[in-house]
Order: C-alpha cells, then structure tokens, then sequence
C-alpha cells in the first residue's frame, strides 16, 4: 500500500461538561481529523486532541504540521518504521500530527487485512476495564459525579487533585466509602509540592489508592525520585515521560514506579509499543491514558493496550466526557467495560467524509 494524498479536516467533539485540571480548564473541543489515501480502496482515519497546555499542540500546529509532511510521506508505502523516521527527520515535536498520521496508517491496514486493530496487533482478548475520571469541582459536584458514574458500575476512579489537601483527602475517602472493591489514582499533573504529597498521602495511607500519577513538575526529575522515595503509593510518571528516550532517562534514574503511555504525547501506536517494549524489559508495568479524543482516538489506543502484556492500567474514558455524532462504531463502552470495535480497523462504520 502507498500513500497517495493525506487531509485533515477540523471536526467538533463536544464536552458534555467543563473539565478542570490542576493547570487548565477544558470548555471546548475541536479535533483535528486526518484521512490517508492509499493505491488501494482503504483509506486511513486518524484524530488529533490538541491540548496546548499538555503537549504544545494546537489545531492551527497539528494541520501545519501535516501539510509540511505531506511531501515526505506522499508515495511512501505504510511501512511505520519508515514513515515515522521520515516525520522525526523532518518535524521536532508535534507528537499529536504524528499520532494522528500513525494511527490513520494502521488503521488503513488494518482495514486492508479485514481485521479490527486489535485483532491486527494479535491482542487475544477484545475488552477491558477502564477507570472514570473525576475533575476538580466542588466537593459537593465531584462527589455527585463520582456517585453517578459508582452506579453505572465504575470502581476504579481518577480523582485530579491540586494542591488544596483537604479537597483531595476528602474526595479520596468519600469515593472509597461507595464500596470495599473501590480502586482510586489521583492525579496531580504536576501541581503538588513535595510539602503536598507528604500530607497527602499520610492522610491516606490506610486507602486504597493504586498510584499517584505526576506529583511534580515534568521536569523536576529530582523531584519525581523524591516522590518515589517518599510515597508508601507507587509513583507514575506522565507528563514527565513523553518519548522513549523520556523513559529511558527515568528509568535509568530509578524515579518511578509506572509510566502512563499516550498517543498523542509518544507520536502514535508505533513509538508507544517502542516504550512499552522497553519498560516490560527492565520490569516497569505502564499504564495507557488519553487527551480528550473521541471514539476515534480512543480505539486506536485501546488495541495497543489490549495487544501488549505489559500496558496493565486503563484510563480510557474519554470517549465518555466528550460526543461527537459524526462517528459510528469504533470502540464501545458497557458500563466500565471498554470493547473493541467489531469493523475492521479502528472501527468505523461508515468513512468520516
């Protein structure tokens, strides 16, 4: 298969309510969605969530991005070694337009072999449970939306925490209250001071939190290890581990206990695997997370995290938080439980245009 034309288009995902994190509020939403033209009848879906304040992406970066690749990609077979050497070489950063790229190439083969991606990636099981995330609100709100999403069958809960301690403890152990099978990570993304984590987690540590995910600053890497040190909860590193050589340097540090893989910060599917391969082979579990993507995004990462052994913590929810009515099939959810989807490739039912 050779790649004959690429496009993008601007296509909205609505956010069902405002979502706070501890450096950014998200109120609005439109993703970038590319289509890949192959010499064959199977073309390529794949979408960008450019969040600006996470990975320096923005709509107006990803499609610049695109049309400056255009002319290294157009004519190179789906051969992801190949293309994204041909991205790196031509483009610093951007890893939401190469995710996207990436995520349209295997979707294109995918759809070729007649497979859904998962099924291409050799995954030997088709689902997986997935936490619910619960932003900074009121106490009051987040408890309501915690308790909403407990009774449509979630256990395990995201709580995003600031550097108000009350707020966090509070919230961890109304949510815990719900049940005894309740599992809970929080994440600070980035916000907390050392002085933060140490009250934190001493008022918790009798809870059943699974891990605390970027306590610090994403480079404060002496802080990272700091966190890890002190933390009787296994620390994740996230914002701090956007690529491979990220992930070699915190491991090589010894500075985490996890790392959360995204598409849209490793530049795809094909790098992500890179990291995941690299972490399974000195003994580090991953997790894999997301931005705010729709179905489209999210069945793209759900077949890599249900192809490799070594990705084992779910935070793909994101699909639930935003809509967008323009997209038929890809992956599914059944109350926690996120599904493959049953059409070849990521998953859609009919073409996006």
């Amino acid at each position: 298969m050779l790649i004959r034309d690429i496009e993008t288009r601007v296509l909205p995902v609505g956010i069902k309510k405002d979502f706070h994190i501890s450096y950014g509020t998200i109120d609005q939403m439109e993703n970038v969605f590319v289509k890949i033209y192959t010499d064959t009848p199977f073309s390529g879906f794949g979408e960008a969530s450019a969040i600006a304040f996470i990975t320096g992406d923005t709509n107006k970066s990803v499609i610049g991005a695109v049309d400056l690749l255009k002319k290294d990609l157009i004519g190179l077979p789906l051969d992801l070694q190949l293309i994204h050497k041909k991205m790196n070489e031509r483009l610093y950063a951007n890893s939401a337009a190469k995710a996207m790229i990436d995520m349209a190439c295997y979707d294109a083969l995918s759809k070729k072999s007649g497979l859904p991606l998962y099924k291409y990636l050799k995954a030997n099981k088709d689902s997986l449970i997935t936490d619910i995330t619960i932003g900074i609100d009121s106490l009051d709100v987040s408890i309501a939306t915690a308790k909403g999403y407990f009774q449509e069958g979630f256990r395990i809960f995201k709580i995003k925490a600031s550097e108000d301690v009350d707020y966090c403890v509070f919230l961890a152990k109304a949510i815990a209250s719900f049940s005894a099978d309740i599992v809970l990570r929080i994440d600070a993304n980035q916000g907390w001071s050392e002085k933060t984590l140490k009250s934190i987690v001493s008022k918790l540590s009798d809870y059943p939190i699974e891990y605390i995910e970027q306590p610090v600053d994403r480079k404060d890497f002496k802080g990272l290890k700091t966190a890890k040190e002190n933390s009787p909860f296994p620390i994740m590193a996230d914002e701090s581990a956007v690529d491979l050589k990220d992930v070699k340097n915190i491991l090589a540090g010894d500075m985490v206990d996890l790392i959360n893989i995204k598409l849209m910060k490793s530049g795809g599917i094909y790098p992500a695997l890179e990291i995941a391969d690299y972490a399974q082979a000195k003994g580090i579990a991953c997790g894999i997370g997301c931005m705010m993507e729709s179905s489209l995004g999210i069945s793209a990462a759900h077949g890599l995290a249900l192809s490799h052994e070594n990705i084992l913590a779910y935070d793909l929810d994101s699909a639930l938080l935003v809509e967008n009515t323009s997209i038929k099939g890809c992956a599914y959810y059944e109350g926690p439980r996120l599904v493959a989807a049953k059409y070849p490739g990521l998953g859609l039912k009919e073409d996006l245009w």
